[in-house]
């Protein structure tokens, strides 16, 4: 399990300093790429600030830069950590729910939806990504689902510390 708690990356998230939050993520990232956290985490600012361009105070953010990173660090996660449950289903749960930020609508769809369904089929006990895969598949087993959402509630404070956009969002909308 991942500790998402990074104390400067949260304080520029928190600040809404998106620019200079993905500069220092990225930085971070092309210093170890291979670091799963700082990849994850630069994957999920790029697109929570994309995502929620007309939410967030994105006054001198360059939408491009987002764009570019995004599409950078997704290639290099599916090339280097096809395998880590981890990326898997938080990637996966991304691209599955805005599939064009990737690339072809269809053809990402899918993916995202593969990825999520690898990273179930790696730990069947990770009730969180038991709960994210059985929501794109809600009807094959609605009495599944609804047991392994009420299992993740109690794990999501635990499993999403810190004060970053990401631990906030999956807190939030894990939580409902």
């Amino acid at each position: 399990m991942i500790n998402w708690e990074w104390n400067e990356a949260d304080i520029l998230e928190k600040n809404q300093q998106w620019n200079e939050a993905r500069t220092y993520i990225y930085t971070k990232w092309m210093e170890n790429q291979l670091d799963l956290k700082v990849t994850i985490r630069l994957g999920f600012l790029c697109w929570y600030v994309l995502v929620e361009w007309d939410c967030i105070n994105s006054e001198g953010v360059n939408q491009e830069k987002f764009e570019n990173s995004l599409k950078e660090v997704t290639q290099f996660g599916l090339m280097n950590f096809s395998e880590e449950i981890e990326f898997l289903w938080i990637f996966g749960y991304m691209i599955s729910m805005f599939p064009y930020y990737f690339g072809d609508y269809e053809e990402m769809e899918q993916l995202g939806i593969e990825m999520l369904r690898k990273a179930h089929h790696l730990d069947t006990s990770d009730s969180i990504v038991k709960m994210v895969y059985l929501g794109h598949n809600y009807n094959e087993n609605p009495k599944e689902y609804e047991k392994s959402c009420k299992m993740s509630k109690l794990l999501l404070v635990d499993r999403f510390k810190g004060e970053g956009i990401l631990a906030e969002y999956f807190r939030e909308v894990l939580n409902r």
